[in-house]
This record gives structure tokens, C-alpha cells and sequence, in this order.
């Protein structure tokens, strides 16, 4: 039996330990209470409707290769894409230093509809009115352009802040399809900054090398701008129903030349080339209206 002089201070000792085990019980309980408040919340933030259906984050973090791109673009899967209609073809930054430059571009082989040699699908995509937006876009990138669709677009090494353009620019062709630009200018230009930079991770081309067609996005200047960070480039072509010229394959022309070709009777279509020289972030959601396709996605298990 504990001596009289210490029952006091153990009893004391005793209902002590037991007000610690409920008062920390009783924490304990708070914390997963709120850990489950953090969780709910995690959760409802994840699901809201607000959320586009196409994350370009997550196309960010998947891990392609080189050659899953070069794989995804000699498949009939993305042949079936070039033969399609009205699709966007969303590629990532991640994946702008990794496309493949080596592709054959000619002579292109009969019937189209094969897309032989390969390298003439990335035109013979865009021509059937479908687009290409590239995300993030870098010097590899416009090499990309110019060897797949012939272009002669230069980059810039000028560090400056970028304008966005109110309306955009239309350079050198007034026929150009308008239609072709109907929503980018309103809806996309909107939920981006009026400027950016000056940041040397900014891709620059010299305005004066874009297509004709070619709509300024974002400019070092309003009033005499030379370097674009991001402009829409059409793209259209024409077949021969004869057969006379290029053999009946589908032949580039320029926007403004489609009323003529034509009225000879070839049938001709545009799409479009968007180019952002910078990474969109969350103004690369899904504001256009056709059907918007991410390319990780897609090359992610080619080569298997």
C-alpha cells in the first residue's frame, strides 16, 4: 500500500495522465477531422466543372520519347487523323525538342490517302482542315514548319516584352479565310496576358518571314511590330480532279488563290498552324471548337 504522504500527489499525477490521453485524444480527432476538410476539399476542386475534359498539365508530366513521337506519326492511327476533319492537334513544350525532323517529304506517292512518304501527312493534315497548336514553341519547332509545310520562317535573338494584339494582324494576303481565325482572336487572345516578358525563354520569328495569311498574335510593338511570340499561320491546298497537275496529289496554294483554283474546278481547303513561343499555362484549355487532341496521349504507346 503506497505510504499516506505520496497518495495526494499520485492521484494528482494519475487524473493528469488522464486529462493529457483525452485532451490529445480529442486533437488527434480535430486532425482528422480537418484532414478529411483538406481532403473533401482536394477532391471537390478536382472534380469541378470548371475543369476542361483535355489537361495540358498532365500531357507535361507523361514521360514520351523521341521515337514514341516518330512511331505515333508513321502509324495508321495518325494517318486516320490526317484523313479526318476538324481536329486540333495539341503538342506540349515537353514534346517541341523531340519531333522528329527526318521524315521524308517527297516526292509524295500515290494514293494520298496513304500519307507516303510520311513526312507529307503533317501538310496533307493540315490542308483537310484540321490544325496543329504547339505549345511552348522553340527554334526546333519552326524548323519543324519550315521542312514539313515549306516555310522560311526565321527566329529572332531580340529580347523584348510582347504585346498581345487587340485584333489580330493579317499580313500580306486580304483573301485570306477569316473563318479560319473566328474565336482564337476573342476567346483564346482573351484569357491570355496583354504582355509578356521580356524572358529569354521566349521563342521571337521575324514577322517579315511568316506566311502570307499569317495573323500576329503577340508583337514587340503596336505600331511597327517585327517579332511575333505567337501567330496563327494558314495553310491550304488544292488537288487536281484530272490529274494533270502533281499527278492528282494534293498541291500547296495560297490562301488566297483558292477562289481561283476553284473556279478551274479543284477543290481546295485550308487549316491552321498556331504558334505560341511561350507556354500557355491555363489559357491552353480547350477553347476551340473542334475536337481538341493531345498528342502525348496519342504517341504514348506507338512503339509498343
Amino acid at each position: 500500500e503506497e505510504p499516506s504522504s505520496l497518495r495526494v500527489p499520485t492521484m494528482k499525477i494519475r487524473a493528469a495522465i488522464r486529462t493529457f490521453i483525452v485532451v490529445s485524444a480529442a486533437a488527434c480527432g480535430l486532425i482528422a477531422v480537418v484532414n478529411k476538410i483538406h481532403l473533401r476539399v482536394a477532391l471537390e476542386d478536382s472534380t469541378s466543372s470548371d475543369i476542361p475534359v483535355f489537361s495540358p498539365t498532365t500531357e507535361q508530366t507523361s514521360q514520351v520519347l523521341a521515337d514514341d513521337y516518330a512511331c505515333y506519326f508513321k502509324s495508321d492511327n495518325f494517318n486516320d487523323m490526317v484523313q479526318s476533319c476538324c481536329r486540333s492537334l495539341y503538342i506540349p513544350p515537353t514534346a517541341q525538342s523531340l519531333l522528329p525532323l527526318n521524315l521524308a517529304v517527297g516526292p509524295p506517292q500515290h494514293p494520298a490517302s496513304k500519307g507516303f512518304p510520311e513526312g507529307t501527312r503533317f501538310r496533307y493534315m493540315v490542308g483537310n482542315r484540321n490544325e496543329i497548336v504547339f505549345d511552348g514553341a522553340n527554334a526546333d519547332s519552326v524548323a519543324f514548319l519550315n521542312r514539313y509545310f515549306g516555310f522560311n520562317i526565321a527566329t529572332t535573338n531580340e529580347q523584348s516584352s510582347f504585346q498581345r494584339q487587340e485584333h489580330a494582324e493579317l499580313l500580306g494576303d486580304p483573301d485570306v479565310n477569316n473563318k479560319n481565325l473566328a474565336g482564337l482572336d476573342t476567346v483564346i487572345l482573351s484569357a491570355l496576358p496583354l504582355i509578356i516578358g521580356p524572358d529569354p525563354a521566349i521563342t521571337g520569328v521575324n514577322i517579315s518571314t511568316l506566311p502570307p495569311g499569317s495573323a500576329v498574335l503577340y508583337a514587340d510593338s503596336d505600331r511597327r511590330p517585327r517579332v511575333a511570340a505567337a501567330f496563327v499561320a494558314p495553310y491550304c491546298e488544292t488537288t487536281d480532279p484530272t490529274g494533270a497537275l502533281n499527278q492528282g496529289l494534293p498541291m500547296k496554294v495560297a490562301p488566297g488563290s483558292c477562289p481561283q483554283a476553284e473556279a478551274l474546278g479543284m477543290a481546295c481547303s485550308c487549316g491552321r498552324l498556331v504558334f505560341f513561343g511561350f507556354p500557355l499555362g491555363i489559357g491552353a484549355r480547350n477553347h476551340w471548337a473542334s475536337s481538341f487532341v493531345g498528342l502525348d496521349s496519342l504517341a504514348a504507346a506507338a512503339c509498343a
